[in-house]
């Protein structure tokens, strides 16, 4: 068995354009990875609010530019993101602040999953999609 040292293995990568062996350093590079990178800056920017309150978030975030009241069912986009933290046919309310080709989300519920009293839901999951990217 040969051994190649790291450093010809990094030159070899570069030679061909950048593989996973660099990991992060070709997502800075790629129109892919600086999407990549975008999102996962947005998304941790919004996870401080999971457990706030509507007064907490509005205070945190602004008013959202649309509210829109769901149940928990079959999904796709970020609202996938609900089947993870909420029981199916679970009440959840909406908010959508749009910033550019952003979109960011944050869904209340009662915690647990129950329906509560609608004026105590706290935020129970974040997410971040594209404004381009239809669903």
């Amino acid at each position: 068995m040969r051994i190649v040292s790291r450093r010809r293995i990094i030159a070899i990568a570069l030679a061909c354009g950048c593989s996973t062996l660099l990991g992060s350093a070709c997502d800075q590079v790629t129109p892919e990875g600086l999407q990549h990178r975008e999102r996962l800056r947005r998304k941790a920017r919004l996870k401080p609010l999971v457990g706030m309150t509507r007064d907490e978030v509005r205070a945190d975030m602004g008013d959202p530019d649309r509210t829109q009241d769901g149940t928990v069912g079959p999904c796709w986009g970020p609202q996938e993101a609900l089947w993870a933290v909420l029981g199916e046919g679970t009440a959840y309310e909406e908010w959508v602040w749009t910033d550019g080709k952003w979109v960011m989300y944050a869904w209340f519920a009662a915690s647990g999953g129950t329906t509560g009293n609608r004026s105590a839901w706290t935020v129970v999951e974040v997410g971040v999609g594209r404004t381009d990217v239809v669903y």
